[in-house]
């Protein structure tokens, strides 16, 4: 018995550090605006889980808003919105922040979002080159790498709340923030594949509560 309260309640705590989005349903344009629960615009939308074939065709995220009225333009709600909130989930605009295009669910929502994204359009920018990330270490596929491939990967973000900064996580920079709580950071250390992404995603949205 003792047991299965330990079990219900690693699976409740795992539950409540995926965000659950209590916002207004609506578009956030500023970070502000979602401190207010003061959505700018809040047309009717139909979010779209996008299929492997169509992001290996053209790239992008994992989310397309897809507008059911003419009340708004498909143009701005890739370009101008920083967030989206079905009033469940929230959505992550990564084409703000030149993470391709679309959007991103929001997987854990506190100081920090987390988030699993697109490779950047600009690599640079973000402290990497494409061929570090693209190494075998950091990906599930074997042989010649290609654009195919490419556009299916999915990297670990952080985005802090307080300054608008997007960092790329891997096991480059990963200390940097979870240090801050020396039992997860331990745990880590131990890890036998310390840049397995998926993994390094867990160790985010765990420090993130």
């Amino acid at each position: 018995m003792k047991k299965i309260i330990i079990l219900l309640s690693i699976i409740l705590n795992f539950t409540l550090s995926i965000a659950q989005s209590n916002y207004k349903k609506g578009f956030y344009l500023q970070i502000s605006d979602l401190r207010k629960e003061t959505p700018n615009l809040t047309p009717e939308i139909e979010i779209e889980k996008r299929t492997n074939s169509k992001i290996k065709m053209v790239g992008g995220n994992d989310y397309q808003l897809n507008p059911i009225n003419d009340d708004i333009k498909k143009s701005f709600i890739k370009k101008k919105p920083l967030l989206y909130s079905d009033g469940k989930d929230l959505y992550f605009n990564c084409g703000r922040y030149k993470l391709q295009f679309w959007y991103a669910k929001v997987l854990s929502d506190n100081d920090y979002f987390v988030f699993n994204g697109a490779i950047p359009m600009l690599v640079d920018k973000y402290g990497y080159k494409v061929k570090e990330l693209t190494q075998g270490k950091f990906i599930g596929f074997g042989g010649a790498f290609t654009g195919l491939k490419l556009a299916l990967l999915r990297f670990p973000y952080l985005y802090n709340k307080k300054t608008g900064k997007v960092d790329l996580i891997t096991d480059k920079n990963i200390r940097n923030f979870i240090s801050s709580n020396s039992e997860i950071l331990e745990k880590y250390e131990k890890e036998d594949n310390k840049n397995d992404l998926a993994m390094i995603l867990d160790y985010l949205i765990e420090w993130n509560k």
